[in-house]
């Protein structure tokens, strides 16, 4: 077996299947390759179920002198076989350029809708905001601009007070909600607080919830279903950005209506 790689060579004896013992070692080690580094010879007789002495035999089947020849050279072999991965994020770059296109899109239909709430803002008495984890600072830049604006907004990143602030039936009250799924607890009390209260609601979220939006829609409610989830992409259920570029796109509608850009235009948002 010269001139053949070490970890090939153990495939090899893998499928020999000459010797139990030596399947068992050259399995374990063909499994845990990326963990090399750490195993001891004692760490590998242990989880094999053999001895010391028998992975040096196995070793010195391979045409090495012993196990730490052994380790060594498969050390060497994974150094030389680290993956260029700069493909792999060019390609995940370019996908998530696809996705949040897609839903520029999609952006692009319900323009109509954007503009209704930025009208529908501008007539409130107070906006009340709701929106937890991932979300919290995508909202956090929104609400800050509605208050360059003059605009009475209520946000407050604890679910209690969110809670709390749902029941409030204020008249041409409008409640602005935006979660990936409402899979959490608190949003069924929130939702059932609005409800009650027949607060209009605007509704940020994405096509993944669909069961759920039925549920709580009312006729005069606005729903913004993001359609694509840029999230997974990085193992992730999130639409973020997605979420922030509605939220400016309503921003803009804002700006243009009430002529506030003049007025704000030389302020620092932050």
């Amino acid at each position: 077996m010269k001139n053949i790689r070490t970890m090939e060579k153990i495939k090899i004896l893998i499928n020999k299947k000459t010797n139990q013992s030596y399947i068992d070692i050259a399995s374990y080690l063909d499994n845990n390759i990326e963990n090399i580094g750490s195993l001891s010879i004692k760490m590998i007789a242990n989880s094999t179920f053999t001895s010391q002495a028998t992975i040096t035999r196995f070793s010195q089947e391979l045409g090495l002198s012993g196990f730490k020849e052994l380790k060594f050279k498969l050390l060497y072999e994974l150094s030389q076989d680290k993956i260029d991965y700069s493909y792999e994020i060019e390609q995940k770059n370019d996908e998530l350029l696809e996705i949040l296109q897609k839903n520029i899109f999609y952006f692009r239909k319900i323009k109509n809708d954007i503009i209704s709430i930025s009208t529908i803002i501008l007539e409130a008495s107070n906006v009340y905001i709701y929106g937890f984890g991932g979300n919290v600072n995508i909202i956090n830049i929104f609400k800050n601009y509605l208050i360059r604006m003059n605009i009475n907004s209520i946000y407050l990143n604890d679910r209690d007070d969110q809670l709390a602030y749902s029941q409030n039936k204020k008249d041409n009250s409008i409640h602005i909600l935006v979660s990936f799924k409402f899979r959490n607890e608190h949003w069924d009390k929130i939702f059932q607080n609005i409800q009650v209260s027949n607060g209009r609601k605007i509704i940020i979220t994405t096509t993944k919830n669909e069961d759920k939006i039925t549920t709580v829609k009312n006729d005069n409610d606005i729903i913004i279903q993001i359609p694509y989830n840029e999230g997974h992409k990085f193992g992730r259920d999130n639409s973020e950005v997605s979420f922030l570029l509605t939220l400016m796109l309503i921003i803009e509608h804002l700006f243009e209506k009430s002529n506030l850009d003049k007025k704000i235009k030389s302020q620092d948002i932050y």
